[in-house]
């Protein structure tokens, strides 16, 4: 996000709207990614260690989504 080009912002947008796009997509597929992670732990036994990662991940993933949801909010406001 520190890089992205905010004369490409005011020349029309193309520039700004590709990379965040880019960070949009970068975000998505972390959360996808996350899913994924928890959802291997379904055919393990629960123990502690399977609560933990997906307690950790549960944690990330909504952090993950915040964050996208600010980015969104940003992309969606700042296109000329």
């Amino acid at each position: 996000m520190r890089h992205i080009n905010v004369v490409g912002a005011v020349a029309g947008g193309e520039v700004f709207r590709f990379q965040m796009s880019n960070v949009q997509t970068w975000m998505s597929a972390a959360l996808t990614d996350q899913e994924t992670c928890t959802d291997g732990f379904e055919d393990v036994s629960d123990c502690p260690v399977k609560a933990d990662v997906i307690d950790r991940a549960t944690e990330v993933k909504k952090h993950t989504s915040n964050a996208l949801a600010l980015v969104n909010r940003y992309a969606e406001n700042s296109v000329p």
